[in-house]
């Protein structure tokens, strides 16, 4: 399963990478709601690590 998740990560930076036109050397941040990620509401659940 590890695998599977890295190569698709890694297929959506490419992509992203690609689209954007983005040279060595650029930065990119990526974020995403915690609430979401456990399927919640944005900003409406909390959860703990």
């Amino acid at each position: 399963m590890y695998e599977e998740i890295y190569t698709q990560a890694k297929q959506a930076c490419n992509e992203l990478c690609d689209v954007a036109k983005l040279k060595e050397g650029s930065i990119v941040v990526i974020g995403c709601s915690s609430s979401e990620v456990a399927g919640g509401t944005i900003g409406h659940n909390l959860v703990s690590c």
